[in-house]
């Protein structure tokens, strides 16, 4: 019996619903949880076909383009035909676009509805229809209207841990790193315009449609012996290895994965104000604001005094490691699908 199932408990048919197609911190949510709960209960996921490869057995994955319009007709009519052919015993939507697609049919659906908002909107048409609705951030929550909401953060696992940090390390021998998808949400723009006044190294790790203008900016700033476009890392928390303080300069985001990664590896954050950072990092990690100017302050001062970083920073890390752990969050979601599934009787 798997550690996630109580004796005598049914292996329910889970069903989740994707209608993107990116590659980034939902996807990754989707693919961990999917694969965690597939040890207590059966799970399928639907999906776009390029996610094939990111489900293996024993998940049941059915591949349907959902990236069409959301109102499309034909899109909604076969989503509702793979589900009625899956009877599922509990329907979970991840994002707004599945959460908007399931609530058009949720009246012809016979089970537990269950959603989870992965960003800040204050929007979420349809969100009503479902008996659960999730969000990966107290931030995300606050912005949602529905009478059962619950938050439940992001957590993944990581295959290797860093040695303790070094402290009095030269300011130019620090490496530092901002990790994302190039969109305007992470806030990159920004971070590039506070490089202009700041004299250190800087990876930029991730690809996305912004990559273009972004490396124009760092053109037309002079920046390009301090900033490193890296593209593409297909194994995050290895790269983090051997960084020394990762910066998340976001608009606005639910709760970035890269967070959770660069704290169970054991590296640093400072941080924009955003869903995630203000409920892990302790105040003075987190920038005044989100301007150019403000983030370059927040940059300068913790380089400039990583020793008091570094000294400051292992129970953070040690607060993340078991509040924000893959078992943790598939532990909580588990527990809003019992308490659907097999309501306590009144």
């Amino acid at each position: 019996m798997d550690q996630n199932q109580t004796p005598g408990q049914e292996r329910k048919q889970i069903c989740y619903v994707l209608a993107g197609r990116g590659d980034g911190g939902l996807e990754k949510h989707v693919q961990e949880l999917a694969g965690q709960v597939s040890q207590s209960h059966r799970v399928s996921v639907i999906a776009h076909p390029v996610f094939k490869d990111r489900f293996p057995p024993p998940i049941n994955f059915v591949a349907v383009n959902l990236a069409a319009y959301r109102y499309n007709p034909i899109v909604l009519v076969k989503l509702l035909r793979t589900i009625k052919q899956l009877a599922p015993d509990l329907i979970h939507a991840h994002a707004g676009k599945a959460i908007g697609m399931i609530a058009l049919l949720s009246r012809l659906l016979d089970c537990p509805l269950v959603a989870t908002v992965h960003n800040e909107k204050q929007q979420n048409p349809g969100i009503s229809r479902f008996d659960r609705a999730i969000g990966v951030s107290r931030r995300a929550c606050a912005r949602m209207t529905h009478p059962a909401i619950i938050s439940i953060p992001n957590g993944t696992t990581v295959a290797t841990q860093r040695p303790p940090l070094t402290p009095n390390k030269p300011a130019t021998e620090l490496r530092l790193a901002a990790i994302g998808r190039l969109v305007p949400a992470k806030g990159f723009d920004l971070l590039l315009d506070a490089w202009r006044s700041l004299p250190y190294h800087l990876d930029l790790v991730g690809d996305g449609p912004e990559e273009a203008r972004l490396k124009e900016l760092a053109q037309q700033w002079a920046l390009g012996d301090r900033v490193k476009f890296v593209g593409h890392c297909p194994d995050v928390p290895k790269y983090l290895l051997d960084v020394d303080l990762l910066i998340i300069s976001s608009r606005n985001e639910g709760f970035p994965y890269v967070l959770v990664e660069s704290l169970l590896v054991g590296t640093p954050v400072i941080s924009t104000r955003i869903g995630g950072a203000e409920e892990i990092l302790p105040e003075p990690f987190l920038a005044a604001g989100k301007s150019a100017a403000e983030l370059a302050v927040h940059i300068r001062h913790w380089v400039e005094h990583y020793d008091e970083l570094a000294a400051s920073y292992p129970p953070v890390i040690d607060a993340a490691r078991h509040e924000y752990s893959l078992a943790t969050m598939a532990r909580r979601t588990i527990e809003v699908y019992d308490g659907l599934l097999s309501p306590t009787p009144t």
